[in-house]
């Protein structure tokens, strides 16, 4: 049975404070140490998306010439606008003041500082809004600032650049890019920075400069790739800071540096529906992408993707950073991004396709692919080994193999198949994407003890299903990736994140290529939109019969 619970409001969607339908006891603000910066994290508990999107939801930063206390940032945030978007977006809103009477280059420290207090991660467990050492979802990638006065004129002098935090996960340190996607900058009374210190884009908006012709100069030379910029006039207050936010801040996200768009349903001509299904191991929730002429769309007619998000990540962040959004567009297809989808098995999958299949005449059931990012990618491959025959086209990408049920494992290391698990023979098509600067290592490897890791493992099932070799095992001296000589090589500049993608091709014994493995050198463990585009261009070709038979165009 299919339960509709709820449609995520479009990020270019304006609606009125009443439409929110908050009453003031729905927030909660809680005074936070920052440093020797003193914090107010604006909550909205009545938001429905409250810590559910987490790598989704934007981090919102208020600074102003203004001391906020405890009892004016409620006020602040229902004059400015930022309530309803912390309710639109379950977003925290932090108001954050200056160590004295005015911004120093001290308070750089406390606002690098608010971001060890977030975290992205779905696997936390966030109670109103945090867990309980006290730390708020939030995505690092999304972080907006709105700056009012000698505030606006800081945010001027020292977001021009790159703004880091060091952050101790526990078990890895790192040193991240906390470098705002978007600044607004309210009355900035002195002139903007003429040059940038840093190498990637820095969206600013300015709101009524003292000195506009220069403002409007000084931003284009900020962001010199994606025009994310501009000069407007207003007021800190909700008509100037409403229309902005939906049209021109929320729009892009900082990805690695880069600034990159977040979709746009609309001009993308697609509808988002999150909906939970009921299947006999529990509920299921999906964030379901279709072309506003799913409905009237002939029967068997669109194919279907599966989309799995990487560990502790979001099925609506997977579907924005993956370009699969710009695929279906463009091909009218069906995408299910399955949310927390690491506590479920391969075969609950397999019971999800039937529900839809029988709800939807629509799908083309010749036509049924997966694709995956790290656990997503591990879920892909026990599709692929598992149930084969029911899929078209498998594209993992950045990770191996891990076992379900009872031979589940959290060390991904030296797990190898499970030795009940009958290899099928059937032909897989599959297209698989490595990292070579990844924390881990996903292309092929041997360990001390001369055993392949786990892609080599599961690559070891995949070329002897799909014929290509039915003794696989790495060989350095034929392929310092793979272990295995392709019969061709082709170079893919991937053109947002100005890498070059290595794809392999290797041909089965009856001369067709169903494999393709691509490598990426300057690639870590993330995902990127050409990912989805090449593997996309690839098992695109590839259908089934009724009969579970492999038909390739």
């Amino acid at each position: 049975m299919k339960k509709m619970i709820s449609v995520l409001l479009s990020l270019m969607m304006l609606l009125s404070l009443s439409s929110v339908g908050f009453a003031a006891d729905d927030v909660r603000v809680d005074a936070v140490a920052i440093g020797n910066n003193e914090a107010f994290f604006y909550v909205p508990t009545g938001s429905s998306l409250l810590s559910v999107r987490t790598c989704s939801t934007p981090i919102l930063v208020v600074m102003s010439s203004e001391k906020y206390t405890a009892d004016s940032v409620a006020a602040a945030a229902e004059k400015t606008g930022l309530k309803q978007i912390a309710f639109e977006e379950g977003a925290i809103v932090v108001f954050l003041n200056a160590q004295g009477d005015t911004w120093t280059d001290a308070d750089l420290d406390g606002f690098s500082g608010i971001f060890t207090k977030f975290s992205d991660s779905s696997s936390e467990n966030y109670v109103e809004g945090k867990t309980e050492n006290g730390v708020y979802a939030g995505s690092l990638q999304r972080i907006y600032v709105f700056a009012e006065g000698e505030a606006a004129d800081f945010a001027a002098q020292h977001f021009n650049r790159q703004v880091s935090c060091f952050i101790d996960y526990g078990f890895y340190q790192l040193n991240n890019d906390v470098t705002p996607a978007c600044t607004v900058l309210i009355h900035p009374s002195v002139d903007m920075p003429a040059e940038k210190a840093y190498d990637y884009d820095i969206p600013m908006v300015a709101v009524s400069p003292a000195q506009e012709a220069q403002a409007k100069e000084a931003l284009a030379n900020l962001v010199p790739e994606t025009g994310c910029c501009g000069v407007v006039n207003g007021e800190f207050d909700a008509e100037t800071i409403l229309p902005l936010y939906h049209s021109q801040v929320s729009a892009v996200r900082r990805q690695s540096g880069m600034i990159v768009s977040i979709p746009d349903l609309e001009a993308l001509g697609l509808r988002e529906n999150v909906t939970t299904r009921s299947l006999t191991t529990g509920d299921m929730t999906c964030y379901e992408y279709t072309s506003n002429q799913f409905d009237s769309a002939a029967e068997g007619s669109v194919p279907v993707v599966f989309m799995f998000h990487g560990g502790g990540n979001h099925a609506q962040y997977f579907a924005w950073a993956s370009g699969w959004m710009e695929i279906a567009a463009e091909n009218n297809l069906y995408l299910v991004s399955v949310d927390k989808h690491v506590d479920r098995t391969s075969a609950d999958v397999v019971e999800l396709l039937g529900l839809l299949e029988a709800e939807y005449p629509q799908i083309d059931k010749s036509r049924i692919y997966a694709t995956g990012f790290s656990m997503g990618a591990v879920k892909c491959w026990n599709l692929a080994i598992k149930y084969p025959e029911l899929f078209a086209g498998v594209l993992p990408c950045d990770a191996g193999y891990a076992a379900e049920g009872d031979q589940a494992s959290s060390d991904l290391n030296g797990i190898t198949i499970e030795p009940e698990l009958e290899m099928k023979q059937v032909i897989i098509p599959l297209f698989y994407v490595a990292g070579g600067r990844s924390f881990t290592h996903e292309d092929v490897a041997l360990d001390d003890q001369g055993n392949m890791n786990n892609v080599g493992v599961i690559l070891q099932r995949i070329f002897a299903m799909n014929q290509v070799d039915d003794n696989y095992f790495y060989d350095a001296e034929k392929n310092v990736n793979w272990g295995i000589v392709p019969v061709s090589v082709e170079t893919v500049q991937e053109p947002v994140f100005h890498a070059d993608m290595e794809i392999s091709s290797f041909a089965s014994k009856d001369g067709a290529v169903y494999m393709k493995l691509c490598f990426d050198v300057t690639k870590g463990h993330e995902n990127y939109p050409q990912d989805g585009v090449e593997g996309w261009n690839f098992i695109r070709h590839f259908s089934r019969a009724e009969d579970g038979t492999l038909i390739m165009e």
